[in-house]
């Protein structure tokens, strides 16, 4: 299961040019689609079970 992936619009180096890429947020990685969302998921629904 790959999570992320390099960002495209900064290459992977999470710059674009001296500032941080607003497309990662200077990270260089962003969470695939399909992936990411079933683990955001998971956790969402894992934090509202805990809370009752």
């Amino acid at each position: 299961m790959q999570l992320e992936q390099h960002c495209a619009p900064c290459k992977g180096t999470g710059k674009i040019g001296k500032e941080s890429c607003p497309a990662c947020q200077g990270k260089g990685t962003v969470l695939t689609e399909e992936e990411g969302k079933k683990v955001l998921n998971y956790l969402r629904n894992s934090i509202r079970a805990s809370e009752h």
